[in-house]
């Protein structure tokens, strides 16, 4: 028997992991609506205005016309688009040039080339929990140790700073922050970004800030990106056309590099080295990729916000009224989670043997909370269909809580 690498064991995607625990059944029930919100596409659930306006298709196909567009491109990702990024996140106090951007296949290459080009075996890196598990098993591949930190609920889900600064120490390598969050929906206030910049600086830790949700936020709250806060400081800001045009399948991201001291122009070096083995977004969206900021601005899912809060009302206004469920205050993104009460429910261990059975009797599919660390039991859906896509919806999970309850 050939062996495979202790990097191929033990890497890959945690949600993955979670989702193939689930057994399908091989005859759902013949009665029951199909609901499974598992995806993290937002564009899956059918709504007609949930998609990229039509002038950013337009400028796509303009750009196909042109042979210029198919060129192999370098490493960093083309200049064009790597100058207009710049542009756009450039600040008052600094000013970012092409040589400040890459382009990355995906947000998550990005978070790859952060642990590979920052943490050799023995560091550590710190996550947040609950939030999006990229790292569980990556950094672990790695030998590198994933420290989490708490979120505090009962502060919508601000860092515990406090216990941050019990955990950090001389191997830590790097604070991974992402803002607004998955699975919690919230967004962090201008003065917790503030203090958040704060305890790096005082540990002279690099921050990287995960806002692949950009400027998703409800109207009456404010979403502050870190590009507003740094000043002085080293900061990776990730991001990508992703979640921020509606376009998922596209894997057009970028990691823009603020270095007003002159820090970690090494770790540019380096991630530029690491992008190298892995392929570059397309040349012909990352083309399009300036018209397209010109015309529709980073700021386009802002439009899309209101489609999404009538989704968050309608499910929390149902949602509520399910013993045992508790759902979770977002101020922003297309997700709603929602605590289970498992006192209520001793039939089952764990938030996972609820949405087993759930899916078995009901056809309900959803993403556990659990797998997304911190010990919170409960589950994951999307707010991005139309309101008639949840028909049934509430009166199927209703029916499975009255049933368990206790």
């Amino acid at each position: 028997m050939i062996k495979i690498t202790k990097f191929a064991k033990e890497s890959g995607s945690y949600l993955t992991d979670a989702i193939s625990e689930f057994k399908i059944p091989q005859q759902p029930p013949k009665d029951k609506k199909k609901f499974w919100f598992l995806s993290g596409d937002m564009t899956m659930y059918g709504h007609k205005n949930v998609r990229m306006a039509e002038e950013g298709y337009e400028i796509v196909r303009k750009t196909i016309e042109n042979p210029q567009n198919h060129q192999q491109n370098f490493s960093h990702g083309s200049l064009k688009a790597r100058e207009k990024l710049a542009q756009e996140f450039s600040t008052e106090n600094i000013k970012l040039t092409s040589d400040d951007v890459i382009l990355t296949h995906g947000v998550n290459v990005g978070l790859i080339h952060s642990i590979l080009c920052l943490a050799n075996e023995g560091d550590n890196i710190l996550i947040p929990e609950p939030s999006y598990p990229f790292y569980q098993k990556t950094a672990k591949s790695l030998n590198v140790e994933a420290k989490p930190y708490k979120l505090l609920p009962e502060k919508d889900w601000e860092i515990d700073l406090g216990f941050m600064e019990q955990i950090i120490d001389e191997k830590t390598k790097f604070i991974w922050v992402v803002n607004p969050s998955n699975p919690c929906g919230s967004i962090f206030s201008k003065n917790h970004m503030y203090e958040i910049f704060q305890l790096a600086k005082k540990h002279n830790k690099i921050l990287i800030f995960d806002e692949v949700y950009f400027n998703e936020s409800f109207e009456g709250f404010q979403f502050t990106s870190a590009s507003e806060i740094v000043k002085d400081q080293p900061l990776i800001l990730l991001g990508g056309m992703e979640k921020t045009f509606c376009v998922p399948g596209w894997c057009v991201s970028w990691a823009i590099f603020y270095d007003p001291k002159c820090q970690i122009k090494p770790i540019i070096q380096a991630f530029m080295q690491s992008n190298s083995l892995i392929a570059t977004p397309p040349e012909i969206i990352s083309n399009a990729l300036p018209d397209i900021l010109d015309k529709l601005t980073l700021n386009f899912t802002k439009q899309l916000m209101p489609i999404f809060k009538q989704s968050y009302d309608h499910l929390l206004q149902q949602l509520t009224q399910i013993k045992g469920l508790k759902p979770i205050e977002a101020k922003g993104t297309f997700y709603l989670s929602v605590l289970i009460q498992m006192e209520h429910f001793p039939q089952f261990k764990n938030d996972q043997e609820f949405l087993q059975r759930l899916l078995e009797e009901q056809n309900i599919f959803l993403l556990s909370l659990n797998c997304f660390g911190g010990g919170q039991h409960g589950f994951r859906m999307m707010m991005a269909a139309p309101l008639e896509y949840y028909d049934g919806f509430y009166e199927s999970l209703s029916e499975f809580c009255l049933k368990y309850y206790c």
